[in-house]
């Protein structure tokens, strides 16, 4: 059995390539090329930043399994529930989301259960959400009490990726334009194959034959985030943030094309550090890379 283990110096090198755009700059990636700040964006600037906020935490619990890209079901999910109008009350909140969830296509698999799970938080959470709805900056403020009373509500771990992420969608809702406030939490990477492809090539992690294996045993890679998080001063919910955004060209192209859509996508926004990040995320090729993919 090939042991991982994580590279202490390829650590250094792409802690040292992030901090050169530190952490205001990936909060300006977030808001210039992270489609799914946007959509939270448009979202409260149709019904309030306060129910954006509820939304974004509420349906980011139901984003799994989902019939849709990512882009499109937040797209879907600005659109329709911002053509609800302003809910006055938690409970009222809660029955939108659940008609949102009824009627858009991505939902469709496993919709009981997601419905379901939104009813409970919504019981469990009702003063929660009701600071939210009134002081969206809450979730800036106390993010690890947000985290906790969600992963309370569904008797699950801080760490589950879904439970993470609702935190970080709602951040999304709350945090206006311009803002320069990260989550001041950290958080265990989630490595689905796009961070496990790219933890690879930026060669963090030594050990195994493809991505794959980081993906059923993520400890080493989630290891190797948080300490390019603490070497850089990026929070763990931010990098995965740059990961999002370009973290898709080492699986789906080869090395130099990867390394230059890196560099190009991150020259629009923080070209100090463009090319020093593209080059120690794509520091070798993918490992079982399997041809082009969406993304």
């Amino acid at each position: 059995m090939v042991v991982a283990r994580v590279d202490s110096e390829r650590v250094r090198a792409v802690a040292s390539a992030i901090s050169r755009a530190g952490v205001n700059g990936i909060l300006r990636l977030e808001e210039v090329l992270d489609p799914q700040y946007d959509d939270m964006q448009r979202l409260a600037e149709s019904v309030g930043r306060g129910p954006a906020t509820v939304y974004a935490l509420l349906v980011a619990l139901s984003s799994y399994r989902l019939t849709m890209r990512g882009e499109e079901w937040w797209r879907c999910v600005s659109d329709m529930l911002g053509g609800r109008g302003t809910p006055k009350t938690v409970d009222e909140a809660v029955d939108n989301v659940i008609w949102f969830l009824s009627n858009c296509p991505g939902s469709l698999i496993g919709r009981d259960v997601k419905i379901r799970r939104v009813r409970k938080v919504g019981t469990y959470m009702r003063g929660v959400l009701e600071g939210l709805m009134s002081r969206p900056e809450l979730v800036i403020e106390k993010p690890q009490d947000i985290l906790s009373s969600v992963a309370a509500s569904l008797g699950s771990k801080e760490e589950r990726k879904t439970v993470a992420f609702s935190v970080k969608m709602a951040y999304y809702a709350a945090r206006a334009r311009g803002v320069m406030r990260p989550l001041a939490f950290d958080l265990p990477m989630p490595i689905d194959v796009r961070v496990a492809c790219v933890t690879m090539t930026s060669g963090l992690v030594r050990g195994p034959r493809d991505y794959h294996e980081l993906v059923r045993s993520p400890a080493e890679a989630q290891r190797a985030w948080r300490d390019v998080s603490l070497m850089s001063g990026v929070p763990t919910p931010h990098l995965d943030s740059l990961l999002w955004v370009v973290g898709w060209a080492p699986r789906d192209l080869d090395q130099a094309a990867a390394r230059e859509e890196i560099r190009r996508t991150l020259s629009k926004v923080i070209p100090e550090a463009a090319e020093a990040i593209a080059r120690e995320l794509t520091y070798i090729p993918c490992p079982s890379g399997g041809g082009p993919r969406r993304h």
